[in-house]
């Protein structure tokens, strides 16, 4: 891996506005009602693409630019994702360079790890990385498959839970779809958790005993009650599990809606508002920008990127409906995917929209930097 330091000037901040068109103007004078978009970071930072999957660690945000890697390819042979470490700020401190497509990415606060899932549709590996010195430790899985992989992962109470995606045409019941993870020395010893037609709670009607639909397992993540929730892409579903692997272990599910009742696919991120004034960072993934959102959000309340309407949109988890707030708020032809929310407390970055009104009146910065290398 090879891992490189940058100590960003103000100055950059100019340069990657002026790489995406004065997307921070655009965002703030177009917003959606009760929302405001502006750039807290673009791929020009890494000279990398395709951001997607953020976790926020610590004082960090931790963004993954795929690059157009190959998420099945053998390692090495498919390219390799970017994985770029910002301040609250969205100044760049850090990068770090993974081979394959890193669509699973999750900070560890038990530990101070990141979660780094290598290629989720086949040949997947894990690794995780200390991002305070670098040390990378690898790992396989003690069931490795060809076609299908590991998307996501999620901690509760010092036990990891893995989302299994990618199963094709191959949807039989009892094939698990999240797994209970344990590393041993080297290799992730897998429990399966939720499998395939499993049955629970329609939280749309009350009907009980109902098979979960949930047959492209995507992101996972927590719901606030502690409970793993697992997204169902093409499916446009949700699925709740309490009390993961315990005897006590309680399913829910509600498939997603427009206000017209149509359902909704390509669903993404899931992700849940603590306070009304925290910010949500979105990887748009189309413009190789990173926005943050500040706005009317509900706390406790669910909000999904959905790749069939290229929308950010709120979300009853009980009826299932969903409205978009971001009509407007982005840039055009943008495609929301990974989801972060940053804490209350982190004040917004104020240079963003300064430095773009500079670049509206042609004075745009020197790019000045300091980069140390180390490989391990």
């Amino acid at each position: 891996m090879t891992i490189n330091k940058t100590m960003r000037k103000t100055a950059q901040l100019s340069a990657a506005l002026a790489a995406v068109g004065l997307l921070a103007l655009a965002s703030a004078s177009h917003a959606a009602p009760g929302f405001t978009a502006t750039v807290f970071a673009t791929g020009a930072d890494v000279s990398a693409s395709k951001p997607d999957s953020i976790t926020v660690g610590g004082d960090h945000v931790f963004v993954e630019y795929g690059n157009g890697a190959s998420s099945s390819k053998p390692l090495g042979t498919g390219g390799a994702s970017t994985l770029a470490e910002y301040d609250f700020s969205g100044n760049l401190v850090n990068s770090f360079s993974a081979l394959g497509s890193v669509d699973g990415l999750r900070y560890n606060a038990d530990t101070g790890l990141l979660w780094v899932l290598q290629n989720q549709d086949g040949n997947s590996r894990l690794q995780t990385i200390d991002p305070t010195n670098g040390m990378t430790v690898k790992y396989i899985y003690a069931s490795p498959s060809p076609t299908r992989g590991f998307d996501d992962v999620a901690f509760i109470g010092g036990k990891v839970y893995l989302s299994y995606t990618n199963p094709g045409t191959s949807t039989d019941a009892g094939t698990p779809i999240i797994y209970q993870a344990t590393l041993g020395a080297g290799i992730v010893g897998l429990t399966s958790v939720l499998a395939f037609n499993a049955t629970g709670t329609n939280t749309a009607t009350g009907v009980t005993g109902q098979t979960i639909v949930a047959n492209d397992p995507d992101s996972l993540g927590l719901a606030p009650d502690g409970s793993l929730l697992l997204t169902s892409g093409d499916d446009g579903s949700l699925t709740m599990v309490k009390n993961p692997g315990t005897d006590s272990q309680q399913i829910s599910f509600v498939n997603l809606t427009d206000a017209a009742g149509a359902g909704v696919d390509g669903l993404d991120d899931t992700v849940f508002a603590k306070n009304t004034t925290d910010r949500l960072l979105v990887a748009d993934t189309a413009n190789n920008t990173i926005y943050s959102v500040t706005g009317d959000f509900t706390p406790g309340g669910a909000y999904s990127s959905i790749g069939s309407t290229n929308s950010l949109d709120s979300v009853n988890l009980t009826t299932g409906v969903v409205t978009s707030i971001s009509g407007g708020l982005f840039a055009a032809g943008s495609s929301p995917h990974g989801l972060g929310f940053l804490p209350a407390a982190v004040p917004e970055a104020s240079s963003t929209v300064a430095l773009g009104l500079l670049l509206a009146l042609g004075l745009g910065g020197m790019v000045v930097t300091r980069k140390k290398s180390r490989h391990a």
